[in-house]
């Protein structure tokens, strides 16, 4: 069944997955809107965003292989074109010119401010993605698997999510403040580092897997210097592997 937020939001733009997490002769697993993706790139670095399922007998591509041009089914070898999605071999029939009509289901899809992008549905109308200044220096975090609805989770973070993030986890070094919803699945919001007692810019991207399952993508609108990147890339996993246990005791399922 295709639920409302299906059909309301197939021609928008959603993060899936961060860049750096989609590696040469690799095939990235991912859902949107309840579709499942299987997300590539070839050698010459295009990616790809693919319906995850084979036209002959519906195996995942994503437990296939990637050959660098194609993505090879595991199941009967059937392998299919980057970009096209069409199928240009089939090993039972190794002299057969494959029909046009064997072609995997392909999505459009970009890569812009550290993330591969998708959208299931073209529409002319819409802007290609919410526009970040160019000049901007960023910083993707650590994306949050969360069992809670987006709709939910959205609504608890523009309502009174820090004084509850503090009575659940007082000793976080890095809180949430002054979180302004800048579209139905993009927040922005000061985060607040008590260490040094300076804030940064934050988006908060949320990614709707299914009617009840939501990836969480931060970003943070500065470079990290080398030597406390990793402290504070720490401190930020913290902070939203709190949110994730708040949302999903209180507001999930």
């Amino acid at each position: 069944m295709t639920s409302t937020i299906d059909r309301s939001f197939r021609n928008w733009w959603f993060p899936v997955v961060r860049c750096q997490e989609v590696g040469f002769r690799h095939i990235h697993r991912s859902q949107l809107l309840n579709q499942e993706l299987a997300i590539w790139r070839d050698d010459e670095g295009k990616i790809n965003a693919w319906e995850n399922r084979c036209v002959h007998r519906g195996t995942r591509l994503s437990i296939g292989a990637n050959t660098g041009k194609e993505i090879k089914c595991q199941y009967h070898g059937w392998r299919y074109a980057s970009q096209s999605g069409q199928c240009t071999f089939i090993p039972a029939h190794p002299d057969m010119e494959p029909s046009p009509r064997y072609c995997i289901n392909t999505f459009e899809c970009i890569e812009k401010y550290g993330y591969v992008w998708v959208r299931l549905e073209k529409d002319e109308d819409r802007e290609p993605l919410l526009a970040l200044s160019e000049n901007l220096s960023l910083t993707t975090l650590r994306s949050i698997y969360t069992m809670a609805s987006t709709t939910s989770i959205r609504n608890w973070l523009i309502g009174d999510c820090e004084s509850e993030l503090n009575a659940n986890a007082p000793s976080l070094q890095i809180s949430l403040i002054e979180i302004q919803q800048r579209d139905s699945f993009c927040l922005e919001a000061r985060a607040l580092n008590s260490q040094d007692n300076e804030s940064v810019m934050m988006l908060i991207y949320l990614h709707p897997l299914t009617d009840e399952a939501t990836v969480i993508h931060p970003l943070v609108n500065v470079d990290i210097p080398h030597e406390i990147r990793l402290e504070e890339l720490r401190r930020y996993n913290r902070l939203f592997r709190t949110i994730r246990n708040v949302v999903e005791a209180d507001h999930g399922r």
